[in-house]
């Protein structure tokens, strides 16, 4: 019963508003709708493509830094004594 009280009083709010506001409100609010769910899959479909291309770019960056890099790194060998430095720059 409460569910055809609630129906009887959309049913009057719609026809309260009118056929111009009838029309406004079919044709907008599906409009609204799909306007911010396409807005917000193509924004996200944008940033997962920046995202992607910052860490490229940040791996041909380090790729071509790597052979000018190389010859300061320290050599590790066993002879050499225990310090923190080594730990960090030394794998194992």
């Amino acid at each position: 019963m409460c569910q055809q009280i609630s129906g009887m009083r959309e049913i009057g709010v719609l026809k309260k508003l009118g056929i111009k506001g009838r029309v406004l409100l079919l044709t907008l609010l599906p409009t609204s709708l799909m306007a911010l769910v396409l807005g917000g899959y193509f924004t996200w479909t944008q940033q997962t493509d920046l995202h992607s291309q910052l860490m490229q770019r940040g791996e041909m960056i380090a790729e071509q830094l790597a052979p000018l890099v190389a010859p300061a790194m320290p050599i590790c060998s066993s002879a050499s004594p225990p310090s923190p430095l080594n730990n960090l720059t030394c794998a194992r």
